[in-house]
């Protein structure tokens, strides 16, 4: 006769010992775990310091020539022309470089003209700021305003 303060087991419910394995099974799954996410995140730190070496910053146009105000406009790919070679002296990108256009401010009731172009290399970003001169027989002249050397690897 079986004694009535033994609970018996309810149909479908697992053994001691097939929940003791369970558990087993689970810690051992989350040791596995918790080493992948540890070698996760110092492989993710490796990573940010690669990274981190290589960005280098966008050197900043300059906002004033002389009196004058300069707007800029955002940097665009400079096109491609068959007579000029577009990769970067300094380090051989093979281009196309960045161009961006800059507005002088206008004297009341004129337009805003485009006097000023800058290029740069989106690798070493080298940077070259011309202002745009006119010449007594309508030819455009550049005349270098700034100038930013290419930024070293770090």
């Amino acid at each position: 006769m079986s004694n009535p303060a033994t609970p018996r087991p309810a149909k479908g419910a697992k053994s001691r010992d097939e929940t003791a394995e369970l558990r087993e099974r689970i810690e051992a799954l989350q040791t596995d775990i918790d080493l992948e996410n540890r070698y996760l995140r110092v492989e993710n730190e490796k990573l940010r310091g690669m990274v981190a070496a290589q960005q280098r910053f966008v050197p900043a146009l300059p906002r004033l020539d002389g009196a004058t105000s300069i707007t800029w406009r955002r940097w665009e790919p400079a096109p491609l022309m068959s007579h000029i070679d577009p990769a970067c002296e300094q380090c051989d990108h093979p281009g196309p470089q960045q161009m961006a256009i800059g507005l002088a401010a206008p004297r009341p009731g004129q337009q805003p003209l485009i006097r000023y172009q800058a290029s740069r290399c989106p690798a070493c970003q080298e940077m070259t700021v011309y202002r745009r001169d006119r010449a007594a027989n309508l030819r455009t002249t550049l005349t270098e305003i700034a100038y930013h050397p290419p930024q070293e690897q770090r």
